[in-house]
């Protein structure tokens, strides 16, 4: 609770108490108060969304978009790797292509030039 020369008064998360101001206020959007800084923050890299009331990672297979600090959904078909923090082709569709991730089945194998799946020419056998 904080004076502000009249009333207590009780700031609510994630408002902060501004001691210039004697009242509550909130951070400018995507921002969180950090109290030992007393200053309005963006949420750190490795909780980098802030959802209204504290920093955390964007849900499953949604990636965070540094420009407009917002979460946004991966793709059709593409998953969210952590490691790599990315929107990545699953293991069982691997390959990209303008249209989504795919899968060849032998005797097939992805053609880099054209991203699709082709068959290997007549008596050759794919040599991965």
């Amino acid at each position: 609770m904080y004076w502000n020369g009249k009333v207590c008064q009780l700031c609510e998360h994630p408002q902060y108490w501004d001691f210039g101001d004697l009242q509550c206020k909130n951070c400018p959007t995507q921002q969180i108060y950090h109290i030992a800084d007393r200053q309005c923050e963006y949420c750190p890299a490795a909780n980098p969304y802030f959802n209204g009331l504290y920093c955390t990672i964007c849900p499953n297979n949604q990636l965070y978009n540094t420009t407009t600090r917002t979460c946004v959904p991966c793709s059709l078909g593409k998953v969210y790797n952590n490691a790599k923090m990315a929107c990545v082709c699953p293991d069982d569709h691997p390959f990209e292509t303008p249209t989504g991730c795919i899968q060849c089945y032998l005797p097939n194998y992805f053609d880099v030039p054209s991203q699709s799946c082709l068959s290997c020419p007549r008596n050759s056998l794919f040599n991965p």
